[in-house]
């Protein structure tokens, strides 16, 4: 874990202090033109301002979510069988299934050591296996 970056949590502050210094009440200035259209009701303008709040929380949100992010927080998973006291692994096997193993026993024998690294496995190990082709 990286904890210079859970410094970047300080970032969510941003947002509610732009909000709050763009809050400055302004003055109230009658325009005779304005009195042609129509009133905004005052629920319509409390509806608003909780929007805007709820807005200003998930931006803040997001900030302490990439910042959490970028600290890449982790934990270490110890093996889950009784008796044994040291950590997993995780291995993943990628087999080529080109043209060039068709060659001789080449796919043979790959498939071969994938199962022997499957059968070295200890109980708690994670394993991945997957194909992959290079050309067309």
């Amino acid at each position: 874990m990286n904890p210079l970056f859970l410094l970047g949590t300080l970032a969510a502050a941003v947002p509610v202090l732009l909000h709050l210094i763009r809050q400055a009440d302004a003055r109230k200035i009658e325009y005779p033109s304005l009195l042609f259209l129509r009133r905004i009701s005052r629920r319509y303008i409390r509806f608003q301002k909780l929007r805007h709040l709820l807005l200003l929380l998930m931006r803040a949100l997001v900030l302490i979510l990439i910042a959490l992010a970028f600290a890449r927080p982790y934990r270490t998973t110890l093996q889950a069988a009784a008796g044994y006291a040291q950590e997993t692994t995780a291995r993943v096997i990628l087999l080529d299934n080109s043209m060039s193993m068709a060659y001789g026993d080449r796919w043979a024998r790959a498939k071969s050591e994938a199962a022997g690294i499957v059968r070295s496995a200890r109980p708690g190990d994670k394993l991945a296996c997957s194909s992959f082709q290079t050309g067309p």
